[in-house]
């Protein structure tokens, strides 16, 4: 009898450490799991790519972007305002170049050095090409980073920035995307916004 006892028991003990795991795998149909860290940094931190106008570093949120390009021909449009180098061929699709450094007053050197880059942003069927100094790289920055511009900036940069956030080498200006693609359509050949 003590043997039937004591495998009994081993079975149920056993037994114990498989229904535990089963258990412990996840929570039970229609019960929601508590978000992980990783869930809620994605939900905290904003993927923004940081690209360069001369020394100056600055973001764009990577929603916003299409694609990044080294620089590409542009076809010079008359009476464009300076800042619009023109029009680019992007596989079959015409789209408008900006200058970023002219449209924001950056003091142009006398001729740029290295190869150029594109960031091609879109939006609500816009499109636009930026033409920048330099891209770097696509960081994550907490929402809570993100502080108002100040109001000693420039006009044109308080215009067309969105955030400014501190980083460990200097501040990092957001670029507003809706601002670029709007004073663009308005100003690139005199039309307005359709």
């Amino acid at each position: 009898m003590t043997e039937v006892l004591d495998k009994n028991s081993k079975s149920e003990a056993a037994r114990a450490p498989v229904e535990r795991r089963q258990r412990d795998v996840g929570p039970p149909h229609g019960v929601e799991r508590r978000k992980s860290l990783a869930d809620r940094r994605l939900e905290n931190n904003e993927d923004m790519l940081v690209f360069y106008l001369g020394n100056q570093a600055l973001g764009l949120p990577i929603r916003d972007i299409r694609e990044v390009l080294p620089q590409q021909p542009v076809t010079r449009v008359p009476l464009g305002r300076n800042s619009l180098l023109g029009l680019m061929n992007l596989r079959g699709e015409i789209i408008s170049a900006m200058d970023l450094k002219i449209h924001l007053g950056v003091a142009a050197e006398k001729e740029r050095r290295g190869d150029l880059m594109n960031i091609v942003i879109a939006k609500d069927d816009r499109i636009l090409s930026l033409v920048v100094d330099r891209v770097d790289e696509v960081q994550p920055i907490a929402k809570s980073n993100f502080k108002p511009v100040p109001q000693t900036l420039d006009q044109s940069w308080r215009e067309a920035a969105s955030a400014v956030c501190r980083m460990p080498d200097g501040l990092l200006l957001i670029l507003n995307t809706d601002y670029l693609l709007k004073v663009t359509n308005i100003n690139s050949i005199g039309g307005s916004v359709p």
